[in-house]
């Protein structure tokens, strides 16, 4: 090789290897390593704001454009003083945002830490005034107003709502007031699925010429559910009913359309449930409509097993309750007393850990509700995407009060089981590193987690006793009857079954 072949090749490698530190130049995509792109940008100025991502944890480069799938360990948002992020900017992983309930992790010093093998979406990037009316983030950010869009066949329809209340309350429209703003009459079906509507900020105007230039409804409507024209609500939870549409604003609000024809909207609403709450539970709209429901097909609520009494009352929509009875379990098991129109349930064992009730009105009407008790769940942990079982336990307690037997089945039928450890390290809610086996979360609770066993990773059983087990002592259960409470795999994922 002469020297001028030499002097080249140095040169080539040289520039490559700049081409792989430079801060700005986007790392490749490997399989097993988590990425981000950036699908949409609102307002390309960011106030003074940052996004920002890292490879290593430690070395950030700025986001400041649409990106396609780059190579990232870490997320990170850096706010200027006076301003917040906007309720519609998600990131999100397999369909969930993880931004939102994740605010505090993001905008720390170290950044939100990805999980391995997954692909983030950031959408809709805005950085709002605190306290403006950008809509979305909250009630700081919500002005009191949004809108409704639906089909009518082909044809857009739109209502303006006012005035709307952010106290966590619920607003209640009687559908047949929820009519057309340009006809005046028209009024919304609340039997219509999410498909065929949407709950939009005010930031949308009916007259925008790119809107108005649609011809048909269904266009009209995809282009107002497209998060990146940054009008649409996320529901944060909220699902359609049989007799009601109804909406958990992005936690800015909740609003409910019910069917104001006499015999259908029948709304009931579940008390008592704080003492104890997950987390994740801490904007759900505890009113349900629970028409056009059976035994076979019941409504279902979650509540936290620990929360011993709940109540059961017809909001002032719906008729009223006249008889609430447990279905299929012991008359001492669980008990229902009643006063001036609510029902209390009682449950005197953790070992019936989902209970359907019959529900009768003076309409005439009988309907079914399934109360869900639970104390565990599947999760994934931050920066590793191992999926763990975390187990929920009141705050007074400690993980060693309880003992963790996982139960699974064999292809042969062989059925085998074995009492696992709590692992010494987790992750908080907001993806944060904790020690020493346990954190406090959500509302009067602490988690451990525990790694699933190896055999167990297309389904199990589990059962939390309330101490230690031996050949001779069973102390009593926290969940699981029979052979515990049961995950199998759906669509992918562990999910429990009831």
């Amino acid at each position: 090789m002469n020297k001028r072949t030499k002097l080249l090749s140095l040169v080539l490698i040289c520039a490559l290897a700049v081409a792989m530190i430079l801060p700005g130049t986007p790392a490749e995509v490997k399989a097993s390593s988590p990425s981000f792109s950036v699908i949409s940008i609102e307002d390309n100025d960011f106030h003074g704001c940052k996004i920002q991502y890292s490879t290593d944890g430690t070395n950030w480069t700025d986001i400041t454009s649409t990106m396609g799938a780059t190579a990232a360990s870490h997320l990170r948002i850096v706010l200027a003083d006076g301003y917040e992020v906007a309720g519609h900017t998600a990131i999100r992983v397999a369909g969930a945002d993880v931004l939102q309930s994740n605010l505090a992790t993001f905008t720390g010093n170290s950044g939100y830490a990805l999980t391995g093998g997954s692909e983030y979406q950031i959408e809709n990037i805005q950085f709002l005034a605190t306290g403006g009316n950008g809509g979305g983030g909250g009630a700081p950010g919500f002005n009191g107003n949004c809108y409704i869009a639906w089909l009518d066949g082909d044809t857009f329809r739109y209502h303006h709502f006012t005035g709307l209340s952010t106290d966590n309350s619920v607003n209640y429209f009687a559908a047949s007031t929820v009519v057309d703003d340009v006809t005046g009459a028209n009024a919304i079906s609340p039997t219509l699925t999410s498909n065929n509507y949407e709950f939009l900020w005010d930031s949308f105007n009916p007259a925008d010429s790119t809107f108005a230039a649609l011809t048909s409804g269904a266009e009209k409507l995809a282009y107002v559910k497209d998060r990146d024209n940054g009008f649409s609500i996320d529901p944060v939870g909220a699902y359609d009913e049989a007799n009601a549409i109804s909406t958990n604003g992005d936690r800015a609000f909740k609003l409910t359309i019910y069917n104001d024809t006499p015999g259908n909207y029948e709304g009931i609403t579940v008390g008592g449930d704080g003492t104890y709450s997950l987390g994740s539970w801490a904007f759900k709209n505890n009113t349900i409509d629970v028409s056009g429901t059976s035994a076979s097909s019941p409504k279902e609520y979650d509540a936290y097993v620990g929360n011993e009494s709940l109540t059961l009352a017809a909001n002032t929509q719906s008729a009223t309750i006249t008889a609430v009875e447990p279905v299929g379990v012991p008359a001492k098991a669980v008990t229902v007393t009643s006063a001036g129109g609510t029902f209390t349930i009682a449950f005197h064992s953790n070992y019936y850990d989902n209970v359907v009730f019959k529900i009768t009105d003076n309409a005439g009407g009988v309907n079914y509700l399934r109360i869900n008790r639970l104390s565990m769940r599947v999760e994934a942990e931050p920066g590793t995407g191992n999926r763990v079982l975390a187990l929920y336990y009141p705050s007074a307690k400690s993980y060693s009060n309880y003992s963790v037997l996982f139960t699974t089945t064999a292809a042969n039928g062989s059925i085998s089981s074995k009492v696992v450890s709590a692992n010494a390290t987790g992750y908080d809610a907001d993806g944060n590193a904790y020690a020493n086996y346990e954190v406090a979360e959500g509302v009067g609770l602490k988690k451990a987690c525990y790694a699933i066993p190896s055999d167990a990773a297309s389904g199990f059983s589990v059962t939390v006793v309330e101490g230690a087990m031996s050949s001779t002592n069973y102390p009593g259960t926290l969940a699981g009857r029979s052979t515990g409470v049961t995950f199998t795999v759906v669509n992918g994922q562990l999910k429990q079954v009831q």
